[in-house]
């Protein structure tokens, strides 16, 4: 027997669920959710109904057409996929996990082509773990791979996978929830934590950490061209982003980091924040507010472009601030890639300058254009350049 439903939205709730072999759901590109009806109740994908657990085995998964099959919802308990999901059984509709419990991944994931999955815990203690080496997410064309909870492991021998022309996603289950990458914890309250080992174990063209909703994003170890590094990478959040330590990309490889935030903005604080791509690898900062760099730090590209903007945004950020700041900081292209540097100060008190470069700073193209603009903050103070050079800074090109 074949259900079609047209709806765009169709849901099914029940603790016990079965799909026989001559039974079909048809959907065509609407939703389809399978959840249960006793709050906290787990699912686990692989497995059969039994008291405790909502069972949906591969095979009834694949009696399902869908656009999207969303499993459970943030009042389901404990995800596990216990069998594994492949690009006919489980992974041949766009897949969607949700729960206000933890997901756990014991076996394969596979997609089928242009296919994308989506896992989300919103729990505050427990999130998604790839459990071991069977626990392998992939997609392949247009499909892309999103990962979103407050916890996050990817355990050793275990890889998440999409096309170099697609993009992983690794961000909060919480708004507001800050994310370090380098920790090789995952205790600190109100925080994901990442080491950079298991961010080696993602491939994609586009590696994107946090959204616009994100915490703080720390880089609190160094990213490598192997660990981090791999991919082109984007930090994305809401809040503020501090470079603690270096991001050496990968040849070719491009860096971005974003942050929406009126309050804070991009800061290298020291001599061991510096941002290096080489080949084609570009470099671009937006903050909403501004950009800091302190003593010792550095962006460095060779071909690709080096772009920093600052409070550039159609409704400028107010408060006391320079939009770009380079103390003791190096802007450096080698080749081709071209140096742009735009910021605007705040609009409270004196010296509101958008863009300033003191303290031994410099900016330096190669054979790529140079071009550094900025504008004094709104204020009524007195003091607010659009560019001051001064105490030993300097542009070269």
């Amino acid at each position: 027997a074949t259900l079609t439903l047209t709806g765009s939205q169709n849901t099914f709730i029940a603790d016990s669920m079965s799909l026989t072999s001559s039974a079909t759901v048809s959907a065509g590109t609407n939703s389809v959710t399978l959840r249960q009806k006793t709050n906290t109740k787990a699912i686990d994908l692989g497995a059969t109904d039994s008291a405790t657990v909502l069972g949906l085995t591969d095979a009834e998964l694949d009696r399902v057409t869908a656009g999207t099959l969303q499993i459970g919802d943030t009042n389901s308990g404990t995800i596990t996929v216990s069998a594994a999901l492949t690009a006919t059984q489980g992974g041949q509709n766009n897949l969607s996990l949700t729960t206000g419990a933890g997901i756990t991944i014991n076996q394969a994931i596979t997609m089928a082509s242009d296919k994308s999955l989506t896992a989300t815990s919103t729990s505050t203690t427990v999130g998604i773990t790839l459990a071991n080496s069977s626990a392998n997410l992939s997609t392949t064309g247009t499909g892309t791979i999103t990962l979103a909870a407050n916890k996050m492991a990817i355990n050793s021998a275990a890889s998440i996978s999409a096309a170099s022309t697609s993009s992983v996603t690794l961000r909060q289950g919480t708004n507001g929830v800050a994310i370090n990458l380098g920790s090789t914890v995952d205790t600190t309250a109100s925080t994901l934590e990442l080491s950079v080992v298991e961010l080696g174990r993602v491939t994609a063209g586009t590696l994107n950490i946090g959204d616009t909703n994100s915490g703080t994003i720390t880089v609190s170890d160094g990213l490598t061209t192997t660990q981090g590094g791999q991919n082109n990478l984007s930090l994305t959040t809401g809040a503020g982003i501090v470079v603690n330590q270096a991001i050496t990309m990968a040849g070719g490889k491009s860096f971005s980091a974003l942050t929406t935030s009126t309050t804070a903005g991009i800061t290298l604080p020291s001599g061991n924040s510096d941002i290096a791509t080489s080949g084609a690898g570009a470099i671009s900062l937006t903050a909403a507010r501004n950009v800091l760099m302190s003593s010792g730090s550095s962006l460095t590209t060779v071909d690709g472009n080096l772009t920093v903007n600052a409070n550039q945004q159609m409704t400028a950020t107010g408060g006391a601030f320079n939009g770009v700041q380079l103390n003791n900081a190096v802007l450096l292209t080698t080749g081709i890639g071209a140096v742009t540097v735009n910021g605007r100060g705040g609009d409270s008190g004196v010296a509101q300058i958008g863009v300033q470069v003191e303290g031994g700073s410099s900016i330096t193209g190669g054979t790529g254009s140079v071009i550094v603009q900025g504008t004094g903050g709104a204020s009524t103070g007195s003091g607010n350049h659009g560019v001051q050079i001064y105490s030993f800074g300097g542009l070269s090109k």
